[in-house]
């Protein structure tokens, strides 16, 4: 297999994006560049999706991953159908990486084309990228929120 050549700005952009572990994202991004290039799972964004996805700044992704699960326990009252939710939603979480590079990659080349001079387009690529600390505790307080939740609920019943 041959290896598609990206211009080497794309690579330093997304490099200051990613910000801590950004040589693992970037060896996903190549391994996404070349034909039949791996998946990307990971284990802790299985385990816990709201508190990676908010850890590095996934909001909208996070909001869906948390509305999703209780709109279909509030409309359907199906114990089964919200138990496949959850498990779907972690497993989407496990796949965290790889949409991760996808979106990254699409948000620096359109900040790029946006910004009006290089020290623009890096400021706000390291704005937008990087990771958020509070993201992660706020993530980790709905996981263990949701945890108590279905404690009690099995109590009360």
């Amino acid at each position: 297999m041959i290896p598609v050549v990206e211009p080497p700005q794309l690579e330093k952009d997304l490099r200051l994006f990613f910000g801590p572990n950004a040589i693992r994202f970037m060896i996903l991004w190549r391994a996404r560049r070349l034909r039949g290039g791996r998946v990307g799972f990971s284990w802790l964004s299985f385990l816990f999706p709201q508190a990676w996805f908010l850890y590095r700044k996934m909001y909208l992704t996070t909001a869906a991953l948390t509305v999703a699960p209780v709109a279909v326990a509030f409309f359907f009252q199906s114990t089964a159908l919200s138990n496949l939710i959850g498990v779907t939603i972690s497993i989407l979480g496990g796949l965290g990486p790889r949409y991760y590079v996808e979106t990254a990659e699409a948000l620096v080349v359109d900040i790029r084309a946006q910004s009006q001079t290089d020290e623009e387009a890096r400021s706000t690529i390291a704005e937008a990228g990087g990771v958020s600390r509070p993201g992660a505790a706020l993530g980790a307080l709905i996981f263990f929120s949701t945890v108590v939740l279905a404690i009690m609920t099995k109590h009360i019943r």
